[in-house]
């Protein structure tokens, strides 16, 4: 057997194990319901973070003219 035949048959029985539905499962799927499923993604920053300590500082390396 070669390598990559080993890898098809461990890949279609990972296929396999993960689209069982067993009473466990069904039943950690109702629990993860309940509290709201998957969290939605975080939007990404469009703004420069600044600092508090530092507020003239835009984080970039240039600096900026007066």
């Amino acid at each position: 057997m070669t390598i990559e035949e080993i890898r098809k048959a461990q890949s279609e029985g990972g296929k396999k194990g993960g689209a069982s539905r067993s009473e466990a499962k069904l039943a950690a799927v109702r629990e993860n319901g309940k509290l709201g499923g998957r969290p939605r993604p975080t939007p990404r920053r469009t703004q420069p973070i600044r600092s508090a300590k530092w507020p003239n500082c835009s984080g970039s390396s240039q600096s900026q003219a007066r």
